[in-house]
């Protein structure tokens, strides 16, 4: 199946009349790279031989592991800590899946800025980003490393396009999905899924304001409205502004961000529903430069010391400008006799217009004295556009319940791949020096990388005396793809159709306690080539990638918790030391053990921890320097636990402190140096109360209260440095 001009499913209709309203909060650059993108797709499309028929391979996607809620489970205090290690349970689009919640109180209390923020106390999760106070969600989970494009959802649905940091402050929640929970999805990572859902108006009038900042200089204003109308209340709209400076630990660094979103509501009649929503989203900060690893000598690499991390390192003119827009919409249509129908269907932009890549590599690791690279990008867009169409049957005879789903996916990928010059400098990796503004060479070419999925699907699921439940179904996944060449001369172009199997069971030992077992795989992305790669910024194609799973979660003795086994059988995408291009290269094996708790010691103090135990092995037979060895980035253990306090006799007050321990890893996939573990001491207080008819919170947290000096990553050969003590404090007003 080839890249179409028309876009074939149903769903899509009324997507395809919109790109006007889409493109119309950007720039006329931005308008005018979304007519490039589209040109050039439409070109590959003519010079693309379509008679190849397409190859058939094993893969498998499809539905995920579930236990039902318990009843009569033990109260958690929620807080930011406790969500993290809160593991919900809830059904969506028919298929059940587990999923670690954080709710939009428990992002206000943690002063969350990022979805890093938002998520870091859920075991398995930690930054994939190179970059001190990076400009985008670039996060590992189980291992792997989040696509950009199709592992961060919207309602459940649309993949958003994640080149900057996304915004928080209309997000009702942030979900972490992982494992079999985020296959459901399709063409996605077995680790996990991000999904963010959008703040809705509720039958009660909200109105809030808030304010955050740091020692850092951040200054963020929000503004939070919602009301619903009509005479049955049947329109809902809600809409959040938000914007400032946004400060930074590094010195000489400013920025500002902003974000406009609004999520709307209809409900005609009781089985007809509508949702919309949309936003748009900006950011314009100096980026810091990434510390690539030097090359081995002997087959090891000697590490730097860890550079105070307030230095720049490239300059004052390395900005970061981008743009982001999203828009989605679902309708739900309840025709009767238990069948429904779902269409769904969107369209996200990621548009960055100015970019500095900056670099410093080649150092002497005692003086410090190496070399500064920028990679200078204009006009980088990437486009993806999503429509699902599902008609769900439910029935119910004595003890059986069953839900049956058959639908139809299209996901459309286009990156338009800006081929961008270089310049370098002399620089000080501990005592840098300025860099005066680089002049950008004329004559960019573009090398558009484009892909889509059009998938059919069924799943169904059986649930038996309300304590059994059997999950099943199977995925038609049609990928193509089309890139143009490095010399520009005509495009490549793939093709594939894969089926996807999935089966899950879960059984209810009691009301309180669940166990379960999974089995999916699907076709997953591998990535997307690094700066300093050959083939940089080159989207790599689609591999198999296998799960299996198994768990027990529920309440013990006054405790909520789970614990899980998994293995995951992946491609392997390497930055190949000796030729420098960014491939697939065998495959990694990931054998893990994970686990939160949570528990009231007594009415007012409650601890909370969570952590992963990860054997992770290459397997590569054709290249010796890899294979068994451990993938980078992947420490035998991470984990967090730590305590909450809720005083009686101080009502509304809260505080918090506890330890987030990561083990070491392998800077690379040769295994030539490991960064050391690290622990790193937080603690956060708050206070709700009334002043008048207005109810107020304060929030403070430290983070990193020590001020270590740490590396916090090493992927695709570069080393990120870890934040120092960062103070943050927010406050919120509701009307």
């Amino acid at each position: 199946m080839g890249m179409r001009t028309v876009v074939g499913s149903t769903a899509l209709t009324f997507m395809l009349a919109a790109p006007a309203l889409v493109v119309a909060g950007f720039s006329v650059d931005a308008q005018e790279a979304v007519e490039q993108v589209e040109r050039q797709r439409g070109a590959g499309q003519k010079a693309r031989k379509r008679s190849a028929k397409p190859s058939q391979q094993p893969a498998q996607v499809a539905i995920a592991e579930n236990a039902k809620p318990s009843q009569g489970a033990v109260r958690i205090p929620r807080t930011p800590e406790a969500e993290a290690a809160r593991p919900k349970l809830e059904e969506d689009r028919g298929v059940a899946v587990t999923r670690t919640t954080i709710t939009s109180d428990a992002l206000q209390s943690s002063n969350a800025q990022n979805t890093f923020d938002a998520i870091r106390n859920v075991p398995g999760v930690a930054l994939a980003d190179a970059r001190g106070g990076g400009t985008a969600d670039s996060l590992q989970i189980r291992g792997i490393k989040l696509s950009s494009t199709t592992s961060y959802r919207m309602d459940g649905g649309l993949p958003i396009v994640n080149n900057i940091n996304l915004p928080i402050e209309s997000k009702q929640r942030v979900e972490a999905l992982k494992g079999a929970g985020a296959l459901q999805f399709g063409l996605a990572s077995p680790a996990g899924i991000v999904n963010y859902v959008m703040k809705r108006a509720t039958d009660k009038p909200v109105t809030s304001l808030s304010v955050s900042g740091s020692e850092h200089g951040q200054l963020i204003g929000a503004v939070d409205v919602g009301r619903r109308f009509g005479e049955d209340n049947q329109f809902g709209v809600r809409v959040n502004l938000a914007g400032g400076e946004l400060g930074s630990f590094v010195r000489g660094i400013d920025g500002t961000r902003y974000v406009a979103a609004v999520g709307a509501d209809w409900r005609p009649a009781d089985n007809l529903n509508f949702i919309f929503d949309y936003e748009r989203f900006g950011v314009d900060v100096i980026e810091q430069a990434a510390i690539l690893q030097n090359p081995a000598v002997n087959g090891r690499i000697t590490l730097p010391n860890v550079p105070n991390p307030a230095n720049l390192l490239s300059g004052t003119w390395a900005r970061s400008i981008g743009e982001g827009e999203n828009i989605f919409g679902r309708g739900t249509w309840d025709v009767g006799s238990g069948l429904s129908i779902i269409a769904e269907a969107g369209r996200s932009i990621g548009f960055r217009p100015q970019r500095a890549v900056t670099q410093i590599g080649n150092y002497n690791v005692v003086t410090g004295a190496g070399r500064l690279s920028a990679t200078l990008i204009e006009n980088q867009l990437t486009e993806n556009i999503y429509a699902n169409l599902a008609a769900r049957h439910r029935s119910e005879w004595d003890f059986i319940k069953n839900e049956t789903t058959i639908g139809m996916t299209e996901s459309i990928r286009m990156f338009n791949n800006p081929q961008n010059p270089t310049a370098s400098w002399a620089q000080n990796l501990y005592d840098p020096v300025y860099i005066p503004p680089p002049v950008a060479a004329s004559g960019r070419q573009f090398l558009p990388n484009n892909s889509e999925n059009f998938d059919l699907y069924i799943q169904n699921q059986i649930d038996f005396f309300d304590r059994l439940h059997v999950l099943g179904g199977v995925r038609q996944i049609n990928y193509t793809s089309e890139n143009a060449r490095q010399d520009g001369n005509g495009f490549n172009s793939r093709s594939s159709t894969a089926y996807a199997p999935a089966a899950g069971i879960i059984f209810d030992i009691t009301k309180q306690i669940s166990i379960y077992a999974s089995y999916v795989s699907s076709l997953e992305e591998n990535g997307q080539a690094p700066a300093q790669a050959a083939n940089a910024f080159s989207v790599l194609p689609p591999a198999p990638a296998t799960q299996k799973e198994i768990g027990v979660r529920g309440n013990f003795f006054g405790a909520q918790a789970t614990l899980g086994a998994f293995s995951i059988l992946r491609s392997n995408a390497t930055l190949d030391p000796v030729t420098n291009i960014f491939g697939l290269n065998g495959n990694i094996e990931y054998n893990g053990v994970e686990f939160t708790v949570a528990r009231p010691i007594t009415a007012e103090l409650s601890f909370n921890a969570g952590g992963q135990f990860m054997k992770a092995k290459q397997i590569a037979p054709d290249d010796a320097s890899i294979d068994g060895m451990t993938p980078e980035n992947t420490p035998f253990f991470s984990g967090n636990a730590g305590l909450v306090y809720r005083p009686d006799w101080f009502k509304g007050f809260r505080i918090n402190g506890g330890v987030s321990y990561t083990g070491e890893r392998q800077i690379n996939p040769q295994n030539q140096a490991v960064i050391p573990e690290t622990y790193i001491w937080n603690m956060g207080a708050s206070y709700a109360t009334k002043i008048g008819d207005q109810r107020v919170n304060f929030n403070l947290n430290v983070r990193n209260i020590t001020d270590k000096r740490y590396f916090s990553s090493a992927v695709n050969g570069a080393l990120g440095v870890g934040a120092p003590r960062t103070i943050t404090l927010s406050a919120n007003v509701a009307f």
